[in-house]
């Protein structure tokens, strides 16, 4: 690829970056196609299939945030029972991920066209019988689910709602942490045998008396790695949320293996969408750990990640309708160096969308 092309590009990646919250939704359509699984369970089940042939394991969420009305929950509250349905005639089952915000109305208001705040959650008793419900349904049809971490508002209510519901018995339940949070360096050490945790950096935008600031990525992938030790000392299940390779590399080369972590105390989980299909199988297969051969770690230990591979889950979001979809997506194209190329060359390999998005583009211009 020439000069000009990667220059275009990155005006490209650079404009719809900064300016992702002012774009029409028919443009945020076009490049979020490869990061949603589908319109419906049974097609987002049918991914969930075809990555696992290839060896790969994926966590289902039904892509909904801030509920505006007790029909809107009780409509999620039925996907959801849709979904774990399907779930459950599967014989190597998908886990399930979903928003509390979606299980109670919530009053928001807007601070740009697209950013919205809390001011005011109208129920969060009924949100924490409705996720207490879907856990317990979850553990009857043996589904693992976890609670999604939004952003700072929900953050005492979700890890309260986790522990409540571990204190009850559900061990089929896990939680999040978010590594730009300050509040997580007390928050990790909450966490203990038999939990649980989605460790990743964290998308939301928050305020810098609380958060790194989104452009300190390097401040983000340090906190994340200082933070493992801790979960792993204390025996919890970790899934490792990262996209950046060479911080997949530093996490084993400074942490999994100077503290002889076996394969099976954690896995790492990608988005769909983020093109590591190479990386993914590497990991998996164990050829990725056969650059660690005598370099000074646990030869047996070293020889059992080259043999035995490490679980990849592929988080795979659905929704019905693209007003449920947009806010997960624009956070996602603001996240991505690459859109551009990511989003013409899933077009190219998806020509098939491109009449419904022509649709959309002139429905939002009526």
């Amino acid at each position: 690829m020439g000069l000009a092309m990667l220059s275009l590009e990155d005006k490209i990646n650079t404009f719809i970056q900064n300016n992702i919250d002012e774009l029409p939704a028919w443009v945020v359509k076009f490049f979020s196609w490869p990061y949603i699984a589908g319109d419906s369970p049974e097609k987002t089940i049918h991914k969930a299939e075809k990555l696992l042939r290839d060896g790969k394991h994926s966590t289902i969420d039904v892509l909904g945030e801030f509920s505006r009305s007790l029909q809107n929950v009780a409509e999620y509250v039925n996907l959801y029972n849709s979904t774990f349905n399907l779930i459950a005639q599967m014989n190597v089952r998908p886990t399930a991920s979903f928003k509390p915000s979606c299980f109670t109305p919530v009053r928001t208001v807007q601070e740009s066209r697209h950013e919205k705040v809390i001011i005011e959650r109208t129920d969060l008793e009924l949100c924490e019988n409705n996720i207490r419900a879907q856990v317990r349904r979850a553990k009857d049809l043996g589904i693992m689910v976890t609670i999604d971490m939004e952003d700072h508002h929900w953050t005492d209510f979700t890890l309260n709602t986790y522990f409540k519901l571990r204190e009850e018995g559900f061990d089929n339940v896990g939680s999040v942490l978010q590594a730009r949070l300050f509040r997580t360096a007390e928050d990790v050490r909450r966490f203990g045998a038999g939990d649980r945790v989605r460790l990743c950096i964290g998308i939301y935008n928050e305020p810098p008396s609380i958060a790194v600031e989104p452009n300190n990525k390097k401040e983000m992938k340090e906190r994340l790695i200082n933070y493992l030790p801790t979960l792993f000392e204390n025996d919890v299940y970790v899934e490792i949320a990262t996209h950046d390779t060479n911080l997949i590399d530093r996490i084993f080369q400074e942490v999994i293996f100077p503290m002889g972590i076996p394969p099976e105390r954690f896995e790492t989980q990608f988005l769909l969408g983020v093109q590591l299909n190479r990386f993914q199988k590497a990991l998996i297969s164990g050829d990725y750990f056969k650059r660690f051969r005598s370099s000074g770690f646990d030869n047996s230990l070293v020889e059992e990640y080259i043999e035995k591979g490490v679980k990849v889950r592929i988080y795979l979001p659905f929704a019905q309708s693209w007003d449920d979809a947009l806010p997960y997506c624009r956070r996602r194209i603001k996240a991505n160096p690459n859109i551009a190329r990511y989003g013409i060359k899933n077009f190219l390999r998806r020509p098939e969308v491109m009449p419904r998005i022509i649709y959309e583009m002139l429905k939002e211009r009526k």
